[in-house]
Order: structure tokens, then C-alpha cells, then sequence
């Protein structure tokens, strides 16, 4: 079971019925402005745990009731359905914003007795990074209603495919109705699901979301993957993304997109241009042929290093994204394993050094063997490496060169590798590589 979303333009609605949605939707936002200040600021206790970020409490209730809080004059015109559907969107805001921190508490709380360097440096770093609390912007507020306030009637005898009805939002309103006309895009999860009883309602469009039953998938092939520039995903079975039919890769739109002044039209055309490319062809591979694909994480691969203005436009995020969502339609599973070392490792015998690797060719400095960069970096997420702590990559053992395989890492000759951590020295492997 999956879920997406599709947009859909107001442009079909009455000037009269537009009028009354945009006041029905600022008054909405005003509301969940307001639920936002009485949540934060005041403690709720629910049968969870306790939210009073006052106190370092972060436990976010799921509902909570609108009855006995001081609403407004200005927004007093907006019926209980209405104020229930903007009290469950500033919750769910809250969450949002909340979640994480309170996993890191809940880690900090159950390993508190371990006065170890990681608990102390995870206790730091959530200290200083609490959460604050969320805003909203009136005029570009979505308010999210749910079947309380809203639901979808098809049409099959106007030029529209159906209507949004919103009623019991408030007298001054009475019924808003918002005909809709499907996309290409929507017409296909037509196809394959059908329509949930939530949708977003902004200032220009709507959202509708559709849930989509996903086939099993019984294949058992894994296969390894690596994201770059001159290819945008390629798998270690000899799959990779193709150009398109104008003759454009990743790195020729990057190019474009280095040329042209941040924040101007240009600028947000090519953007567009390099988000279709990559959806477009990420689409067009099989991956429905495979089980799990093992895809390496690239995440903050360019913080903190020099990199040229065509590398600073690619968009490891975008490939992720699209590989992600075109596996979870398959049942395909997609695995984000860390990748240190992997672009230097050698496949065919295991030999790491800096210097295998120079640009998009990939050449061992012991066996000889040569191979695409891309491809040796795939077939190497396809492996189960031994996993490399970071102590380990702080001896910089890259540079004189090591082998690496699902063992552990070995030298010639028989020379230990020491790992300082802390007072202590751990001995990670003292065997010869045969």
C-alpha cells in the first residue's frame, strides 16, 4: 500500500465561490495559528507521555479536544468540523517538527547509565538543536480537511470529472463547491487506486491523494547501484540511465544550470529540466526485475569541499528521491548503505587506494583491473563489505593502500591496524591478506 499526490488547478471556480474559499482558508490558518501558540505554551498531559517544551518534554499528543479553549472573534465564524480539522493539521505540524529530537531523547534516556562518548555527544547535540515552534504564512496556507468537511463526487455528464464539496464549515459559507479536472498524472493512479478522503487546499491548487494497492514482488535478485554525474544511476548488472532523445545527460544540464544567475527564470527552467530528466529516466529502467537494490548514501557528499559549478548543481537528493518512489510502486526494496571507500575499492581483488580512481575511470594500481568508476562503485554496493568505523577512516590508511573484503581489512604484509579510540587501542585485524 502506497500513497500519492496529484494537484489540480482552481482556476475553474467562480469568482464568487474563490472569494469565500480564500476567507474560509486565511480564517483556517488564523485558527491554526492560534492552536499552535495554546499547544506550545501550555503542558498537555495525554496517556502517552507529557508535551511542555517549557519543561524538555516532547511527547506530541495525536488529538486533542478544541472544547474549552478561548477562540477569537475573527474566527468564531468557523464551525467545530472546521476547528477539529485545524487542530489535527497543528498537531501534525508539531510532530513534524518534534519527532526527531524526542527518538534522540528516548535513545539518550534508555543508554543514560552508559557514560560512554557517544551518549555525552549525542546528549550535546540535541541539546543545542531543540525544536522551536512552527509558523504559518496566511497567505500561502494549505489547510488540510478531511471527509468531516469534504468529499469528492465524480461527474460523468460535464465537461469536469467531479467536484470538491465543502460543507459544515460555517454558516457564513454554507456549501463551496471546486470542480476538478483530471491530469494525465492523475488519470493513472486512477488506473491503479482510488481517492482518499483528505485533501490539501491551497491558494492556486489542490491536492488530491490516491492510494495505490502494490503488487508483491517475488523476484530475488539484489543488485548494487551508484548515483553520479555523468550517469544518473548505474547498477551493477551493466543497467544505466540513457540520454534523452535531444541528446542531454545530467552533466549537460548541470552545465546549463552553472551558467545561469541563481534565482532568475532561466535558472528555474533548467531546474524543471534537470527534475524531468532524472524522473524520466530513472523511470524508463526495469526495477521491477529486482528484490532489493543497495544504493549508496551520498548524503553531505559535497559539504565542506571545493567542487566546481557544474558538480555544485547535481542533486544527489533528486536521484534518491525518484529511485525511491519508482521502487516503492515495484515492491522494491532500496537499501542506503554508507559508502566510504567504495569508489576506491577495486572490485576484482579488493585493493583500496585514493588512487585508483581518477575521474570517470576506474584503474587498481595492483591487479591492473579497469573498469567505468560508476560501475565499479555499483558493483561494489552489491557486495557485504565489512563495515568501516569511523575511527578507522581517521588513519587515512587509504592513501598507502589496503585490502578490504567481508572479512575486514587486511595489509601485505602481516601489519596490524591500530584504531585509537579514546585511552584505549583496538586491534581490528593482524592477518595477512592471502
Amino acid at each position: 500500500m502506497m500513497i500519492r499526490a496529484t494537484k489540480h488547478s482552481m482556476d475553474f471556480v467562480n469568482t464568487g465561490k474563490k472569494e469565500n474559499f480564500d476567507h474560509f482558508r486565511i480564517s483556517c490558518g488564523k485558527a491554526v495559528e492560534l492552536f499552535l501558540d495554546y499547544i506550545w505554551n501550555k503542558q498537555t498531559i495525554h496517556k502517552f507521555g507529557i508535551f511542555d517544551p517549557q519543561n524538555n518534554h516532547w511527547c506530541c499528543p495525536s488529538m486533542l479536544s478544541t472544547v474549552g479553549i478561548n477562540i477569537p472573534e475573527h474566527i468564531q465564524h468557523l464551525s467545530a468540523r472546521a476547528l477539529k480539522c485545524c487542530m489535527t493539521q497543528a498537531l501534525a505540524m508539531i510532530r513534524s517538527t518534534t519527532a526527531k529530537y524526542y527518538k534522540r531523547q528516548i535513545v539518550v534516556k534508555k543508554k543514560q547509565k552508559l557514560q560512554n562518548k557517544k551518549i555525552r555527544y549525542i546528549q550535546s547535540f540535541i541539546d543545542k538543536r531543540k525544536p522551536t515552534k512552527p509558523k504559518v504564512n496566511i497567505n500561502k496556507f494549505k489547510i488540510e480537511l478531511n471527509s468531516i468537511c469534504c468529499k469528492f463526487t465524480e461527474e460523468t455528464n460535464t465537461s469536469f470529472d467531479g467536484y470538491i464539496t465543502l460543507s459544515g464549515i460555517g454558516k457564513i459559507y454554507g456549501k463551496i463547491y471546486i470542480p476538478i479536472k483530471y491530469t494525465d498524472r492523475s488519470n493513472y493512479w486512477k488506473s491503479k487506486g482510488k481517492i482518499m478522503n483528505s485533501f490539501l487546499c491551497g491558494p492556486k491548487n489542490i491536492e488530491i491523494r490516491w492510494e495505490i494497492e502494490v503488487a508483491e514482488n517475488m523476484s530475488v535478485e539484489v543488485v548494487g547501484a551508484d548515483g553520479g554525474q555523468n550517469t544518473c544511476l548505474t547498477l551493477s548488472d551493466g543497467l544505466t540511465t540513457q540520454k534523452c532523445i535531444h541528446g542531454h545527460d545530467l552533466k549537460s544540464i548541470n552545465k546549463k544550470m552553472s551558467r545561469c544567475k541563481d534565482g532568475s527564470k532561466g535558472s528555474q527552467r533548467k531546474r524543471d529540466h534537470q527534475i524531468n530528466y532524472i524522473n524520466w529516466t530513472i523511470k524508463n529502467l526495469d526495477l521491477g526485475k529486482y528484490k532489493e537494490i543497495r544504493l549508496e548514501s551520498n548524503k553531505h557528499i559535497k559539504r565542506g569541499k571545493k567542487t566546481s559549478k557544474s558538480l555544485r548543481k547535481w542533486s544527489w537528493s533528486k536521484i534518491h528521491k525518484a529511485v525511491i518512489l519508482n521502487c516503492e510502486e515495484k515492491d522494491v526494496l532500496v537499501f542506503l548503505q554508507n559508502s566510504p571507500y567504495k569508489s576506491q575499492r577495486c572490485y576484482g581483488c579488493g585493493y583500496t587506494h585514493k588512487l585508483n580512481r581518477k575521474g570517470i575511470e576506474f584503474r587498481c594500481r595492483h591487479c591492473g583491473f579497469i573498469c567505468d568508476a560508476d560501475m565499479n562503485s555499483a558493483l561494489n554496493n552489491s557486495l557485504d563489505l565489512a563495515f568501516v568505523i569511523r575511527s578507522f577512516m581517521a588513519l587515512g590508511l587509504n592513501r598507502t593502500g589496503f585490502v578490504w573484503d567481508q572479512l575486514g581489512m587486511f595489509g601485505f604484509d602481516g601489519e596490524e591496524f591500530t584504531v585509537p579510540l579514546g585511552k584505549n587501542v583496538d586491534l581490528i585485524q593482524n592477518i595477512s591478506y592471502q
